[in-house]
């Protein structure tokens, strides 16, 4: 599991760098030499949407995600046990659900052969984040909770 949230994060800042690049260039044309490009809002936008879901990856990964640790923090051992476990399971039951209909989606977009407005891209690359970055996601949550559940300790 360390290696596909490696591999998950390096595609998130290499997203990420390449969008800064395009915003960079699209601020280089249209102040200083006066044409506004139509594709790299819309190409930024779809690097933000991969890489905030390599993102959830790897924050599913190192269990980085927001929590209300109010009950969480008074408990003993044995309920916060308990609620980590419940946690994890409707946890990976959203991220199951969630994939299968980005799949749909990506399946939907593929079928209709939809393509982005300014550029010739087809939509299934961009709906694809989806279903990948979800599975892996879920892959995280499960091995997450296999830890909670065989460790003898928080």
């Amino acid at each position: 599991m360390h290696y596909l949230a490696k591999i998950f994060s390096l595609l998130g800042c290499i997203l990420l760098i390449i969008s800064v690049f395009v915003i960079f260039i699209a601020i280089i044309f249209r102040y200083f030499i006066g044409i506004a490009l139509p594709w790299p809002e819309e190409l930024t936008r779809f690097l933000y949407l991969w890489f905030t879901f390599c993102g959830v990856v790897v924050a599913e990964y190192k269990n980085y995600h927001l929590k209300v640790d109010a009950i969480f923090s008074y408990s003993g051992n044995k309920i916060k046990n308990i609620i980590s476990i419940l946690s994890l399971c409707i946890t990976f039951i959203f991220y199951i659900i969630a994939a299968y209909w980005g799949y749909d989606m990506t399946l939907f977009n593929y079928e209709m052969e939809n393509r982005a407005v300014s550029m010739d891209l087809h939509l299934v690359w961009i709906w694809a984040a989806l279903p990948i970055c979800l599975s892996a996601a879920a892959l995280m949550a499960a091995y997450n909770l296999v830890r909670t559940v065989f460790s003898k300790k928080i």
